[in-house]
């Protein structure tokens, strides 16, 4: 089993945003204020999952 099956590998992750704010995203991560990756939501993507940063 390698570590992305065994859940041990780990990806921080800043902020997601809804696919409308994609520019807004692009912006952080261009002007390199991420800590972390910065994830584009749809609305589909958006139903149960957690919201960061």
């Amino acid at each position: 089993m390698n570590r992305l099956q065994s859940g041990s590998l780990w990806m921080p992750i800043y902020r997601t945003y809804p696919l409308e704010e994609a520019s807004e995203a692009h912006r952080v991560v261009e002007e390199r204020q991420s800590t972390g990756k910065v994830l584009l939501a749809t609305e589909a993507g958006r139903k149960g999952a957690k919201q960061h940063g």
